[in-house]
């Protein structure tokens, strides 16, 4: 994995290069075909994504109205987070728009990596 990604998300820019390199032997590449969900609104949160390649779409359902789209995530974009550190639901969806790749690491990854959250949440959430 390419540290220099991972330092762009600014979840990750103020590790060093060592740290850097925890989180990219934590995380695991995942493929998403175009259109292909990521992610549900309502599913548990038990993974952060950074995208390496393509475009993913963060939408929620609004009853009534149909899809709200909140954002177009490019490479170098963290998403879903949120629902890690408070432990919750997913409250978004999130779609592949173009064919992706993302790096992804679970909520159990800390064991794994110096008893760090993906390498970096000892800063983020202590």
């Amino acid at each position: 994995m390419d540290l220099n990604l991972l330092k762009q998300a600014a979840i990750f820019q103020d590790l060093d290069d060592g740290e850097l390199a925890r989180v990219a032997e934590v995380c695991r590449e995942q493929k998403f075909a175009v259109g292909q969900h990521v992610f549900k609104e309502g599913e548990p949160g038990n993974r952060l994504f950074l995208i390496l390649d393509g475009e993913v779409r963060i939408s929620r359902t609004i009853p009534g109205s149909g899809e709200e789209a909140l954002a177009v995530l490019k490479p170098g974009a963290c998403f879903g987070e949120m629902a890690i550190f408070d432990r919750s639901e997913r409250s978004t969806d999130a779609i592949a728009t173009t064919s992706s790749c993302c790096s992804t690491s679970t909520a159990t990854s800390p064991s794994r990596c110096s008893g760090r959250w993906c390498g970096c949440c000892r800063r983020g959430c202590a």
